[in-house]
């Protein structure tokens, strides 16, 4: 059994989520208001959720996605409407390895609660989402800028039942967002630059 890091957990976690949509989430107003149903009776939650502008909010959600962007392990599509974007799973990336990751991490209720919130709410009219929302945020009282609807409580390292240490070390590696530039960056100097691997002097033992 291996453990991964909490950041990689919630980059995990938000693959696993979309993923779980039939093809894709249309708009990140639906990703963020399914995701704060998923979490808000579940026994370990990724994210923190407050009200900010527009109802139940997470900014660590919110840019964790522009990571996955970047990273080419999402892809967003404009939608037609002109505002928003259609979040779906990159071709190249394995999601059944992520997928089976998270069905084996043990906390049964955020599983269950994913598929239902996805169910319940996930492909319901913007509009009635956003009325749902609303409905929550005045029957709580909640004060817009001052209401934190709930913490995340993942601790700094979480352990997955089916990896060793070195497979968790990889997981950790591939969801890491300055790793992932960093081998952009080698692959592309490579790339251009005249490379002549028999001229490279090997080196035995460092360290």
């Amino acid at each position: 059994m291996g453990k991964i890091e909490k950041e990689t957990f919630k980059r995990l976690y938000t693959l696993y989520f979309i993923s779980k949509f039939k093809d894709g989430v249309y708009g990140s107003t639906r990703l963020q208001k399914s995701m704060y149903e998923a979490l808000k009776n579940s026994d370990i939650k990724p994210f923190k959720f407050q009200y900010y502008n527009h109802g139940q909010f997470s900014f660590d959600l919110f840019f964790i996605l522009e990571q996955l962007l970047s990273m080419g392990y999402l892809k967003a599509v404009p939608l037609d409407c002109g505002t928003g974007n259609h979040y779906e799973i990159s071709q190249f990336i394995k999601i059944d390895d992520f997928q089976n990751i998270i069905d084996n991490v043990q906390f049964a209720s955020l599983i269950a609660n994913t598929e239902k919130a996805i169910d319940e709410i996930g492909y319901l009219g913007l509009d009635e989402i956003i009325k749902i929302a609303y409905k929550e945020i005045e029957e709580l009282g909640a004060i817009k800028g001052e209401t934190v609807f709930f913490d995340e409580n993942v601790p700094e390292m979480l352990e997955i039942p089916d990896l060793d240490d070195n497979e968790c070390e990889n997981l950790d590696l591939i969801l890491n967002p300055n790793f992932m530039s960093a081998m952009g960056l080698i692959c592309n100097i490579i790339h251009k630059t005249k490379f002549d691997v028999s001229k490279v002097k090997r080196t035995y033992k460092i360290g």
